[in-house]
């Protein structure tokens, strides 16, 4: 079952830009042709009884946008950014909910993004050695953006996706929403933090039932909606301003073993497993010999009712393109992932354990 994807081209109007998204002129800059950020939404269906993979392949509504005054430097504790004009935030406004600051297209850093950390007048301070930062230099495009989290991206009030539980216990679960396990090294991982929605909002299905409502759902994480046996189908809505630039995601490789990476293509339209930009530096190629396997690209049908689903179908890179581990190994460059659904990258053991840096470019 194919997400059903709406995605609208940027209006031109500078009017719009100012009120969704502002990147400022600079005053000694020439004039130069600017854009709203684009915005759209993908809808997938959930059905009863099952596991849904999902993801959010939109952001909220930029704080900010503009350049960076100066190079980086240390800070207390992370790394200070400068920022061009004065921002005029209110005092804590990046702090009274969690920011990030993500690099646009044009620097050396594009698709990055770090946590806000503080700020003062002109300089926000992220959480990031002064190394990651090392290649930024002033003139580089930014905005500051707010995260989603589950009660931002499923309001307890409104939200039409998650079916209410009646209280904590199992028994009385309605559905629940599970974030895989993104430190434990092996495959097959098993979702390590679950939440679910009652009348008084996202609570953690942990000891002493702390509230969720606050936790971050971060860019490119996949989520699993889980029904309940029984449970009525509903429609997850991702919505919101698109990615129009390279976004950096997070692949974890072990020395020992191999390992699970659950996340997700950035993009709210179907992408082409060779447009994903999984190149030789993050994503190793294999021959189709079984015994010489490297990484692998696993992907799940939500059109198949199950909980604790299996791949519906496994890609793997051979020198010379895509192909799924099936009879005969048939190509798969043109083969798509549906946009704002989760995968998993079994990234094979490797060369000391290290994360590598995912950058993806929009085709669009």
């Amino acid at each position: 079952m194919t997400p059903t994807a709406k995605f609208f081209p940027a209006c031109s109007l500078a009017l719009i830009l100012v009120a969704v998204a502002p990147w400022p002129t600079l005053a000694d800059d020439p004039p130069i042709a600017v854009t709203s950020a684009p915005v759209g939404y993908v809808a997938t269906t959930c059905q009863g009884g099952s596991d849904t993979l999902v993801s959010v392949p939109f952001h909220r509504p930029a704080a900010w946008a503009g350049r960076l005054d100066a190079a980086p430097s240390a800070g207390d504790d992370g790394v200070l950014l400068t920022l061009v004009g004065d921002p005029e935030f209110e005092h804590g406004q990046l702090m009274a909910a969690p920011h990030y600051v993500l690099f646009g297209s044009g620097g050396a850093l594009a698709g990055e993004w770090f946590e806000v950390i503080s700020h003062n007048g002109s300089e926000v301070e992220v959480e990031a050695p002064l190394t990651a930062l090392q290649d930024a230099s002033a003139g580089d495009p930014v905005m500051i953006i707010p995260h989603w989290t589950l009660a931002s991206l499923l309001p307890p009030a409104t939200q039409p996706t998650a079916h209410l539980s009646e209280g904590s216990l199992l028994t009385q679960r309605g559905t629940e929403v599970l974030f895989f396990d993104r430190d434990s090294e092996g495959i097959q991982l098993a979702p390590n933090r679950k939440f679910f929605v009652t009348t008084a909002g996202w609570f953690e299905a942990a000891d002493g039932t702390p509230e969720a409502g606050d936790v971050l759902v971060p860019p490119g994480l996949m989520l699993v909606i889980r029904h309940p046996e029984g449970a009525p189908s509903t429609v997850f809505v991702a919505r919101q301003q698109v990615f129009t630039g390279p976004l950096v995601q997070p692949i974890r490789r072990s020395e020992s073993q191999a390992l699970d990476n659950a996340l997700a293509a950035p993009r709210p339209i179907p992408v082409r497993l060779a447009d994903l930009d999984l190149d030789d530096e993050v994503f190793t190629p294999s021959s189709s010999n079984e015994g010489v396997r490297m990484d692998e690209l696993l992907v799940y049908d939500n059109a198949e009712a199950a909980i604790n689903k299996q791949p519906s179908a496994t890609y793997f890179r051979t020198p010379v393109g895509w192909v799924e581990d099936a009879d005969g190994f048939p190509a798969a460059d043109d083969t798509t992932v549906d946009g704002a659904q989760g995968l998993v990258i079994r990234k094979a053991a490797g060369p000391g354990d290290s994360t590598l840096r995912w950058l993806n470019a929009p085709r669009y």
